[in-house]
């Protein structure tokens, strides 16, 4: 996720590298604690790398109808979700007509905490986990 204060190349402090493979945990140095402070990845910071940048107008905007365009999909994921819990209130898995793509999505309930984990089959559609 892009947004205005952070570098477009940050992907997030879970990877070792950014976008551009500049090895974060290196160029920061020092001990652990802390070591988000002294990213060069965010305005706020006070520092940047050479290779910094800030997301454009028309990026934030295109990040910004995204958003909403997954969260529309996720709306339309919703009933699903609670009629496959009401079907497997102990645990179970199946398959249902993506619908977003009208692919096939799969989907899992646990037997644990009842959460869902769905993947449609079709690329780049819809994937969560509660």
């Amino acid at each position: 996720m892009i947004k205005a204060g952070t570098c477009k190349h940050f992907n997030g402090i879970q990877n070792e590298k950014c976008a551009m493979e500049i090895n974060m945990r290196e160029i920061t140095g020092g001990d652990s604690l802390g070591w988000v402070k002294r990213m060069p990845c965010f305005e706020k910071n006070g520092t940047k790398c050479d290779l910094y940048s800030e997301p454009t107008r028309e990026e934030l905007e295109a990040e910004e109808l995204s958003i909403e365009k997954k969260i529309q999909e996720v709306m339309l994921v919703i009933p699903l979700v609670s009629k496959w819990k009401d079907k497997h209130k102990s645990g179970g898995a199946g398959e249902d007509i993506c619908p977003i793509c009208k692919g096939k999505l799969n989907y899992n309930i646990s037997s644990y905490n009842g959460h869902c984990h769905a993947k449609c089959e079709t690329e780049d559609c819809i994937s969560f986990m509660e």
